[in-house]
């Protein structure tokens, strides 16, 4: 993911197409059995996956709206903290 990454840096190589550009020979060998497969249907790191396929914009966006989050839950704990079908929202999203 970070070749691919790198090759792609600013807007990554589109969404779903991790995949596709991964089995590229220019990133390396690729096996033909499970235990030799180089690329998998996708990256096992949730934010190189968003590297590759969306970029670093991509990546910053998906920051500034989890920080945001963060910031309101934090802000906010008072409102949440009380309600029971709030507060199992915010502990199952994190």
């Amino acid at each position: 993911a970070v070749h691919v990454a790198q090759d792609h840096p600013m807007f990554g190589v589109g969404v779903r197409q991790f995949q596709p550009r991964c089995v590229d020979p220019k990133y390396g060998p690729n096996g033909t059995t499970a235990d030799t497969l180089r690329c998998p249907l996708h990256p096992h790191n949730f934010y190189l996956g968003w590297l590759a396929e969306s970029g670093v914009v991509g990546l910053g966006l998906l920051s500034l709206m989890l920080g945001s989050w963060a910031w309101l839950l934090v802000t906010r704990w008072r409102q949440w903290w009380g309600n029971p079908v709030a507060t199992g929202l915010v502990v199952a999203l994190s």
